[in-house]
């Protein structure tokens, strides 16, 4: 059984998650259902991920009630609604016509959703610093996510966190001069989310500059991810932006700097 699966709590029986280093409880009893969360911070990540794991009861912590008919539930991930800002290790100058590949891990959103398909709760269990990404007139609420931008290598690919989303970024300039690429804002709520080999996978995200000083935002499907178990749908009709406002506002939202023609 994994973190993801469906079950059908005993009644008066306490069931926990771990969470790498965040923890979730639930429990039941006739139509009164009952939990609690211990969130974590970034640097608080560990490797004990697992459950649900029956008996395993919250101490000194608020607990929550909902109220809905017995069945089965399933903690379910879910993206989070505001862009993530991560750095890169060393600025990267890009010249016109080349492209690179990053790999993050990324914080997900949790929920608990019954057998009808309705949410009995929403748990917190990271605890997320909020940041300003861009200027005063054209940037964005996010949230900031000590992650460091680092270039895809396959053959050296750590395992993927179980509460973390592993996501591949690619960048590429088809515009005329070349950009140095030092943050970029991930947009996690245009992902849908599998299971697989123990870990949580998304699409691939492109962000393309354009040779008319736009930028093209585009979810590319990673067919190698298919095999897995969707546990999340993408919204429908948002795998594309296209933004054509300028050097300005591709700076913003995205962090990429233009530098001049080579």
């Amino acid at each position: 059984m994994t973190p993801w699966d469906n079950f059908e709590p005993r009644d008066g029986v306490w069931y926990g998650w771990k969470l790498n280093g965040a923890f979730l409880y639930l429990s039941r009893v006739d139509d009164d259902w009952f939990w609690a969360t211990q969130p974590k911070t970034r640097a608080e990540l560990n490797d004990d991920f697992g459950g649900p794991y029956e008996g395993m009861a919250p101490e000194g912590l608020a607990i929550n009630r909902a109220v809905c008919p017995r069945q089965t539930v399933g903690l379910r991930p879910t993206t989070l609604q505001r862009p993530f800002v991560v750095t890169a290790v060393h600025p990267i100058r890009l010249l016109k016509g080349y492209q690179i590949h990053f790999v993050l891990d990324l914080p997900i959103a949790l929920q608990w959703t019954l057998e009808s398909g309705d949410v009995l709760a929403r748990p917190n269990t990271i605890l997320l610093s909020k940041t300003w990404f861009g200027d005063t007139t054209a940037g964005t609420p996010c949230f900031a996510w000590p992650e460091s931008l680092r270039p895809q290598d396959a053959q050296n690919e750590h395992p993927i966190t179980g509460s973390l989303l592993r996501c591949r970024v690619v960048v590429s300039n088809q515009s005329k001069s070349a950009i140095e690429l030092k943050t970029i804002a991930v947009h996690t709520e245009l992902l849908g989310i599998w299971h697989m080999n123990g870990g949580l996978r998304t699409d691939i995200i492109e962000l393309e500059g354009l040779g008319d000083e736009s930028l093209k935002m585009t979810v590319r499907t990673d067919p190698s991810i298919r095999d897995g178990r969707q546990l999340f749908e993408a919204p429908m009709g948002s795998t594309e932006y296209m933004v054509k406002r300028g050097v300005s506002f591709l700076r913003t939202i995205t962090g990429i700097h233009q530098r001049g023609p080579l």
